[in-house]
């Protein structure tokens, strides 16, 4: 068992410095982007073996992505049910150590688009970074998600369809997004339209 878990430690250890190293170089959008990638690599200092856990209450990483349609016109959105907000699909990992697979896991979980409706836009690298206060609910402490974000697009007649977690699922066009849309989607969207 001691074996295991130190192996387990250090895979954990060289996906966090990976990361730490991906989010090292990445280009922030704004000061509050760069204050979230700042915040995400202490905190993986901070909890070198369980920043990725959800069981990790003072906050744990998430991963998201931002699909387009083939056109690279519009974006995918969800209305998400419990937080009532539309966002881009994205939630928390199931063991993966790449947030990049969290991303595409998520996205088929709550869109129906699997990674071969998908390639990566602009590349494979971190699109955005954002730091958001998740809510207290029964059993669960109020807490911050520290979301990867990526970008895809979707093939040309890729379908995708709503899960169970949302109350809508729509393709917005990328200069006419939800009225009431948080700062960090529309930055995460700029950087799609640059």
């Amino acid at each position: 068992m001691d074996v295991e878990r130190a192996k387990n430690g250090t895979q954990i250890a060289v996906a966090f410095a990976s990361l730490d190293a991906r989010l090292a170089a990445h280009i922030c959008g704004d000061e509050k982007e760069a204050r979230d990638v700042a915040f995400i690599r202490q905190f993986l200092r901070d909890h070198p073996l369980d920043a990725h856990l959800r069981a990790q209450l003072l906050g744990h990483l998430t991963a998201s992505g931002f699909v387009l349609d083939a056109t690279r016109k519009r974006v995918l959105l969800l209305h998400h049910g419990k937080l009532r907000r539309w966002l881009q699909p994205g939630g928390h990992g199931e063991g993966e150590l790449e947030p990049r697979l969290i991303a595409l896991r998520e996205i088929e979980e709550e869109t129906g688009l699997s990674a071969s409706d998908l390639q990566a836009f602009p590349d494979e690298q971190l699109l955005d970074v954002d730091v958001h206060p998740i809510p207290a609910r029964p059993g669960e402490p109020a807490h911050p998600h520290l979301d990867l974000r990526y970008g895809f697009i979707a093939r040309a007649g890729a379908l995708a369809r709503l899960s169970e977690e949302s109350t809508d699922l729509r393709w917005f066009p990328l200069g006419a997004l939800p009225a009431y849309a948080d700062s960090s989607l529309l930055r995460a969207v700029q950087k799609l339209k640059a």
